[in-house]
């Protein structure tokens, strides 16, 4: 379901440098301290604290370009810990939930949502800040405005004064006459230099545009967003999240792949990965895209699409495709990322079986991934697995922190 309400207010709410503020959580020695978040094998930087940003730490550098600095100015580097920030999330989503008639959780530490009636929300807005920070330890900010893209821009200043923002008529030039046009959601770099090339370098700009002048040479999403700066709500709150159109499962490699064995190892696995999440969407695939990847600065990049019969959820059918789709990849070149994609769903209550598809035991094979996907819930990823795979380990990054609400093991211990 959507809303369109254009009487209630839409807030924003969105949880400071999320990541970094979840290692604060357990361990409050690095509160005012730099603190980075490393992808996958420690390999780039995807999230800073306030401190790393103000040493000039940019997003998605790779580790090694700032070890030095991270050693000059005694950074803290973490290795991602998604499942205590997915956790975490989830318990600040339920906190908003409560106070919420409707919400849309838009990203792991966003969410908008509309309010009842109130004489002051911004009063209210600031003890929903003050709840979720004493039960999660999660500290957020919130942005009050007419429509989605005004409720950004007011997050964005509730970040920069007392953690509640409420942008109305009265300050709304004021703000937009400083918001830069970049900042603006909805607006990306390609879509900034045009703007500026027609001398639109703030959202004010942008707002005091003739419609059918950006509709001329912008098309309808530009005069959206136009719109919703005026305060005209013309993107709804989705209060149900849209299914998924693809599936992605992919690794930058630790070290550098060479042989073909280990080629399909990996990409068995990420195969494997990919249909349990297709399981978990309900949802049935009809075909997969591959893809490997060379080493830096080349990154010379190769990709290869395998259709099936008909859609399918059955992992041994797109490990099939997978296999082959590798062995035709794969040139004796040194490979450092590789990935696979799962595309064109349909549901797996209702499909279009192909008329010349070999018979198969449609039952016997959804028995087989259900208690395949039973037992790994049970007792752990890679409990059972497929033999192309390989005998896999779940390594932990070096730097990670322990997992404090989803481990028995690392619950944190009191003294």
């Amino acid at each position: 379901m959507s809303s369109a309400n254009t009487n209630s207010l839409i807030a924003l709410a969105d949880c400071n440098n999320f990541y970094a503020s979840c290692e604060r959580c357990f361990n409050p020695s690095l509160l005012g301290k730099a603190i980075v978040i490393l992808s996958n094998n420690d390999g780039c930087v995807i999230a800073r604290s306030a401190e790393a940003k103000a040493l000039g730490i940019k997003m998605g550098v790779p580790f090694f370009e700032i070890r030095q600095l991270v050693q000059e100015y005694g950074v803290f580097a973490y290795s991602s810990n998604f499942p205590l920030y997915g956790d975490l999330s989830a318990r600040v989503m339920h906190l908003l939930e409560s106070h919420a008639k409707e919400i849309e959780i838009y990203s792991i530490d966003e969410a908008f949502f509309t309010l009842p009636p109130l004489d002051s929300p911004l009063t209210y807005c600031h003890a929903i800040r003050k709840q979720v920070r004493q039960c999660t330890g999660v500290p957020i900010s919130i942005g009050l405005a007419k429509t989605k893209t005004l409720a950004k821009v007011a997050a964005a200043q509730a970040k920069k004064s007392s953690g509640a923002f409420l942008l109305e008529t009265s300050n709304q030039e004021q703000v937009l006459r400083h918001q830069p046009i970049q900042d603006v959601w909805g607006i990306g770099r390609r879509l900034t230099k045009r703007l500026m090339g027609y001398g639109i370098h703030y959202a004010w700009d942008l707002y005091s545009c003739d419609d059918q002048w950006l509709l001329k040479r912008f098309g309808v999403c530009v005069l959206r967003t136009c719109h919703e700066l005026r305060g005209i709500p013309s993107l709804v709150l989705e209060s149900q999240q849209n299914p998924k159109q693809s599936i992605r499962v992919s690794r930058t490699f630790p070290k550098i792949v060479t042989t073909l064995s280990a080629l399909l190892q990996e990409l068995s696995f990420f195969a494997e990965r990919a249909c349990q999440k297709l399981r978990q969407e309900q949802e049935k695939a009809l075909y997969i895209d591959v893809f490997i990847e060379g080493p830096y600065p080349t990154r010379k990049h190769s990709s290869l699409r395998c259709y099936l019969d008909e859609p399918s959820d059955y992992t041994p059918d797109f490990l099939a495709a997978t296999e082959e789709a590798g062995r035709r990849l794969f040139s004796r070149q040194e490979i450092r990322k590789a990935g696979v994609t799962l595309h064109r769903f349909s549901s797996k209550e209702a499909w279009q079986q192909e008329f010349f598809s070999k018979p198969r035991d449609h039952h016997k094979q959804n028995t087989l991934m259900q208690e395949f996907d039973a037992i790994n819930q049970k007792f752990g990823q890679g409990s059972l697995r497929f033999l192309s795979s390989g005998k896999r380990e779940f390594p932990r990054g070096t730097r990670l922190s322990p997992r404090y609400t989803t481990s028995w093991n690392d619950l944190a211990l009191v003294k």
